[in-house]
């Protein structure tokens, strides 16, 4: 993660954002290295690290184009891990991380991937669908095959 050395840092500044602000900033970590490493903690259910990420840098997307060409926001990563053990052990993290980037990113709702799949369609979950239908997600968007939800 490239924020490791920030993460770090975290448990030793005891959540001060004005300090994890200024280490980013010595750092000189852009906004591209903040989304991979908001990525990569949700890869591995790390709920501290973001919402400390959430908390305290101000992120102007959470979507990458990564190296294989796809595209994907903070809650398609999450989506997409829904069947790793990580995930199945610590669901009611995933739940609250999920509803974190909900709330926080409003817009990512119905991003669509390289696809064209939003993260309702890629969700194996009621209760992510259910929190997503509350937050606005079109149920019957079409990806770039043409097919919706109940398609798929």
């Amino acid at each position: 993660v490239i924020l490791g050395p920030v993460s770090d840092n975290y448990s030793q500044k005891d959540g001060d954002c004005e300090k994890i602000k200024a280490v980013v900033a010595d750092m000189n970590i852009g906004s591209t290295e903040v989304v991979y490493s908001l990525h990569e903690a949700i890869k591995s259910v790390d709920e501290d690290t973001v919402s400390k990420i959430l908390d305290c840098i101000e992120l102007p997307t959470t979507y990458l184009h990564t190296t294989d060409g796809k595209i994907k926001t903070a809650l398609h990563v999450s989506v997409s891990e829904e069947d790793s053990f990580l995930s199945l052990w610590f669901s009611n993290t995933k739940e609250k991380i999920e509803n974190r980037l909900v709330v926080a990113f409003p817009e990512d709702i119905d991003f669509r991937d390289e696809k064209g799949n939003t993260p309702f369609m890629l969700t194996t979950s009621i209760e992510l669908r259910n929190m997503l239908i509350k937050a606005g997600a079109d149920k019957m968007i079409s990806n770039f095959l043409g097919r919706t939800n109940l398609h798929i």
